[in-house]
């Protein structure tokens, strides 16, 4: 029984029942052409029946898994995919089209499918409900048509069609060139102009028996040509039926005839028949033996001449063909049978035969004529049949779904249900001949289902059972003629299916996440690049003007200006380092250390009002990346939970040791192996799952107005990935939160970071090559070099440097990295060519990671990363003209 549960789903409530539909299981399997099969939204099959393997030439396990629409015919492909996400989108609900389909064995098949889409209560699509149907006879029938008609035309032979009436409808160029008539001239007229005026009674008789539904084979006849000469003929005239069997016409195949030809074209046709025809004396010695024979047996005419037929009988059949020819000697001829021989390489060919009378002039029994035909084929397939038979019981019986069937009265007719199933509900079988009313009597809405199901529906029902989740499909049932005559339910455990796609789920929310802002990353980066060009200019020159300025007011306002740039270089920094495109400088870290040494600053940026608690795993492994912005990443969520705590509370910082599982990753960016994991968990007001879904994007905040850029929380997802590591946030409104950083291990030994500082210093009138394709920055660097002892040449494109570069003895050369038409660093190699020594210092907005795919200092290269102010662009320029000096 099913029971009402929430949700509209239908438990079973079991009950015990007995017997086995196995015989009528199989006939409905067998007789029916139906293929089925269920598919997840991206086309994988998840369960698919007999008939539909057979149909694609696999076996159901190759099916399950696999994509139907790589099945098809390559050029369907395209149209394919488009119809599946279509359906998968929830754009169409059902389509209905014809699909070729490529069997492994390279054979095509036609199918005419149906795909219906399944949707949950809620309406979001579920999955894909799949009917094909067989339908490559009759596009091969088409084709044979297509291909008569081709053959009609190039017959040598005349062929004409008639109507009952004798008018002519169709005239083929063989019938141009045996009566010298048109099509033109004879379509639409009486085609007994062509029989002599002696004979039209005669030719009116044979159209009457035609009309009535007789066959007339090579009636031998004189017809009338257009010259009025006579031809001898060979016609063959059969009646033409229409789709209900009603005689229409009359179809007649013309061949010229002398009597010479009439006895060549006899031998001709038992000579080329594709069938095995022998003749034999009544004892069974062979006396004629066709190409049909060669081909089948591998005997050669002259080998078989004079020998006994019985060489060709298996020996446990010799007495069963003794006794039919034995019959055929007596003047009984053999109706069709079939009987096996063996051929010349001793292999068992399975025929199907006719043996006939050879009568003498006296009308006695002189030989034996028999006609066999090859059906070794359909004998193996007949075999293969009766072991899939057998197979399909074992499959039915070891398969983890439930089969039953109404007739269209709402009786049941058969239920089957696998063992694996059965273990699941042991109480899911029925009593066949119970009707759906009487099983379902206190769910009145189900048997209205499955009433519509004897409508025409398709229609699918979600049980859970026992714990388990199950999906009944329900379908109609047609013959042979299109009519329903009951339905079929198919019900599967999904249980798995539905706790993988509910994990599937998270990990796509999950991904598309990280891919917003990964866009976001490279946005915020390409802002801030264009950006740093402007706070060059302005940095500097603000400072040039704070230099000349004597008046302390207006040196005052001066300083105002450059420490707001100050503040705005800082804004583009955090967005480059969202971005991931920020210089950095990695190292081997004890992730424990950096925290206890964060200690102290910590407690200061908390206040008194939070409690500081710090726990180390004592185990934790080293990373590689930049103390700097780790310790800043411990800074910024720092400070985002001292502010989700304005009332007080507890903030804990941990570390630990964890081994992120390939199968079941943390995110899909995070990759497996050993990691070293920071969990910041405070007990602040907490997060909305809306808040969660952007925290991480730029400017995003929840603070009041001039509270917050927005820029800590996308700071630290853009140091984490730059690490190779992943952040996420987990928390409930009220219930405080928890970030969650994860870094992948480093081999290797934590060192304190040694980095090297030049201090700046004067020039001594060497000359700088400054190339930089923004006029104003151009200008300011060119400036600044020049006011402490350099001598400057710019270049606005690679072209310019070049030519300078052969004028002038260049100490440096100071290019920026992004460039119309050639890098920066394709510049420095070329002109390294000619000036091997020749030091360079590269500039840019963006970092390393133009230069180095991993965005780290390369060993001789030298990046100022903009906007840079005075000294230190003239610290960078000094230390690279020294390291080329001491050389």
């Amino acid at each position: 029984m099913l029971t009402e549960r929430s949700g509209g789903r239908l438990s079973v409530d079991t009950t015990s029942a007995s017997g086995s539909q196995a015989k009528r299981l199989q006939t409905m399997f067998m007789n029916s052409p139906v293929g089925m099969a269920f598919a997840a939204l991206d086309g994988s099959v998840l369960a698919a029946n007999a008939a539909l393997a057979e149909l694609l030439g696999r076996t159901v396990d190759e099916l399950s898994g696999s994509m139907l629409a790589e099945m098809t015919h390559p050029d369907s492909h395209t149209e394919v995919e488009a119809n599946r996400r279509a359906l998968a989108e929830g754009r169409s609900d059902r389509l209905r089209l014809q699909r070729r389909y490529l069997r492994p064995d390279g054979t095509l098949v036609w199918g005419d499918v149906s795909v219906q889409l399944v949707r949950r209560a809620g309406g979001e699509p579920d999955y894909l409900q799949v009917v094909i149907v067989d339908i490559t006879a009759r596009k091969l029938a088409e084709e044979a048509q297509e291909r008569l008609a081709a053959i009609v035309q190039s017959s040598f032979d005349g062929v004409v069609g008639a109507g009952v009436d004798g008018v002519v409808t169709s005239w083929n160029p063989g019938a141009e060139r045996i009566f010298g008539y048109t099509a033109e001239e004879m379509i639409g007229t009486d085609g007994r102009q062509l029989l002599p005026p002696e004979e039209r009674d005669t030719g009116s008789t044979l159209a009457r028996r035609l009309v009535a539904g007789e066959r007339i084979e090579q009636h031998h006849v004189e017809r009338v040509r257009k010259d009025g000469t006579l031809v001898n003929l060979s016609v063959t005239s059969s009646p033409v039926r229409d789709s209900t069997g009603m005689i229409t016409g009359i179809a007649s195949v013309v061949r010229d005839l002398s009597e010479e030809e009439r006895s060549a074209l006899q031998a001709a046709i038992v000579a080329s028949s594709s069938d095995a025809i022998v003749a034999t004396t009544p004892d069974g010695v062979v006396t004629s033996w066709n190409r049909g024979a060669e081909t089948l047996y591998g005997h050669s005419e002259a080998e078989m001449l004079g020998r006994s037929i019985y060489a060709l009988v298996p020996a446990e059949l010799r007495a069963e063909e003794a006794q039919m020819r034995a019959e055929v000697a007596g003047g009984a001829a053999q109706s069709q049978h079939r009987t096996a021989r063996i051929d010349k390489q001793g292999r068992t060919v399975h025929v199907a035969a006719t043996a006939s009378p050879i009568l003498g002039a006296g009308g006695e029994v002189i030989g034996v004529s028999s006609i066999a035909r090859d059906i070794t084929g359909t004998v193996a397939a007949e075999q293969a049949r009766r072991a899939a038979e057998a197979r399909i019981e074992a499959i039915l019986e070891n398969a983890p779904i439930g089969l039953t069937a109404f007739d269209a009265n709402g009786l049941l007719t058969f239920h089957r249900v696998g063992r694996a199933l059965r273990d699941v509900a042991p109480g899911l079988r029925r009593e066949v001949g119970e009707s759906m009313t009487e099983m379902f009597a206190e769910y009145p809405h189900h048997v209205e289902r499955l009433r519509r199901v004897l409508a025409g529906e398709e229609i699918t029902v979600e049980s859970e059972i026992n714990g388990r989740v199950l999906d009944v499909r329900y379908s109609p049932l047609r013959d042979e003629s299109g009519r329903i005559d009951g339905l079929i339910g198919v019900s599967m455990d999904v249980t798995e299916r539905v706790e993988a796609e509910r994990e599937r789920g998270l990990l796509e929310r999950r991904l598309r996440l990280s891919e917003r802002l990964q866009s976001l990353g490279q946005l915020a980066g390409g802002v801030a690049h264009d950006f740093n060009n402007l706070l060059a200019v302005i940095l500097n020159y603000a400072q040039f003007v704070a230099d000349a300025i004597e008046d302390e007011a207006v040196r005052r306002d001066v300083e105002e200006i450059h420490k707001a740039a100050e503040r705005a270089a800082r804004l583009t920094k955090q967005l480059l380092i969202f971005g991931s495109q920020d210089s950095i400088e990695p190292e081997v870290l004890d992730l424990d250390a950096v925290v206890a040494d964060m200690h102290a600053l910590l407690t200061r940026t908390l206040g008194e009002h939070v409690r500081l608690v710090l726990r180390s795993s004592g185990s934790t492994p080293p990373i590689r990346a930049d103390r700097g912005r780790i310790e800043q990443v411990l800074v910024n969520l720092a400070v985002n939970a001292r502010d989700a705590m304005p009332d007080g509370g507890t903030l804990t910082i941990e570390t630990a040791r964890v081994m992120v599982d390939a199968d079941t990753p943390v995110h899909p960016d995070l990759r497996p192996g050993l990691h070293a994991r920071v969990l910041v968990s405070d007990t602040g007001t907490g997060m909305s799952d809306e808040v969660i879904a952007h925290a991480f994007e730029p400017f995003f905040t929840t603070k009041p107005k001039g509270l917050g850029t927005g820029l800590g929380l996308a700071t630290v997802y853009g140091i984490v990935s730059a690490a190779g590591g992943h952040v996420g946030i987990y928390s409930e409104g009220g219930l405080g939160t928890t970030v969650r950083v994860d870094l992948p291990a480093a081999e290797g030994v934590a060192v304190p970071a040694q980095r090297l500082r030049v201090a700046s210093s004067r020039g001594q009138g060497e000359t700088i090559l400054v190339l930089e394709d923004d006029d104003a920055v151009r200008a300011v660097t060119s400036r600044i070099l020049r006011r402490h002892g350099y001598a400057v040449v710019e270049a606005a494109t690679a072209e310019e440097a070049f030519e300078l570069a052969s004028t002038h003895a260049c100490a440096l050369l100071l290019t920026d990295v992004l460039m119309p038409v050639m890098s920066g660093r394709e510049v420095a190699e070329r002109m390294r060519i000619q000036h091997p020594n020749l030091p360079v210092v590269f500039m840019s907005g963006y970092s390393q990671g133009v230069l180095s795919p991993q965005q780290e200092l390369e060993p001789g290269v030298t990046l100022i990363q903009k906007p840079f102010d005075e000294q230190s662009l003239l610290a960078c320029v000094a230390a690279a003209i020294r390291a080329d000096a001491h050389g």
